[in-house]
């Protein structure tokens, strides 16, 4: 925590303890018609450092819910204070002391479940737009192995014509290297070996 911060929740925390130190000397501190309530007040009154906590965090992290659970955490003390201005027996907030538990409860999991689905709408989107990045590089790697294939074709076509044409002119010398050289043998085949009859 902020170190002005930590003041102001210790202070809020410390304070009802200091008020119980005072009234056990005797110490008059509240007004006559709270005084059947000081009970109630000081037991309620560390829910004022919870909700400067629940502020705290909101600062420090905004649209998050915080906000509602300071309030929610402010309406113990409101209750009582609330309670105690009206006149009412202390003892109707054992009665009344539990709506603002259930206020608190129900803000506690209405906000947790609110941040959990922002967090979980930010990875959804967070993954659909990677899924698009990807998307985008697999087309452009699909176009690069066309691109890649067309040019291996024309390579493979201009070799092709090329063996074709080297292929050609060397048929052709060789069949004339192959006749100059066979003919000394044909002619000269005859006269040496004479052809074999039909046995």
């Amino acid at each position: 925590m902020q170190g002005r911060t930590r003041t102001v929740v210790l202070a809020l925390l410390l304070v009802p303890l200091a008020v119980c130190g005072l009234i056990v000397t005797g110490v008059e501190l509240l007004l006559w018609q709270f005084k059947r309530h000081l009970w109630n007040l000081i037991v309620t009154a560390p829910f004022f450092g919870l909700a400067a906590i629940a502020w705290w965090a909101e600062r420090r992290e905004r649209s998050a819910g915080y906000r509602y659970i300071a309030l929610a955490f402010l309406l113990v003390p409101g209750t009582a204070i609330a309670l105690a201005a009206t006149g009412s027996p202390s003892a109707h907030l054992r009665y009344w002391g539990f709506v603002p538990m259930l206020v608190i409860g129900l803000t506690l999991l209405t906000v947790s479940l609110l941040r959990r689905r922002r967090l979980l709408l930010d990875e959804v989107a967070r993954r659909a737009a990677a899924e698009d990045a990807l998307a985008r590089v697999n087309a452009s790697l699909e176009a690069q192995v066309e691109a890649r294939t067309r040019e291996l074709h024309d390579v493979i076509a201009g070799l092709e014509s090329f063996n074709r044409q080297v292929s050609h002119d060397l048929r052709g010398r060789w069949a004339a290297s192959a006749g100059w050289q066979t003919w000394p043998a044909r002619r000269c085949s005859a006269a040496i070996w004479p052809p074999r009859s039909a046995c």
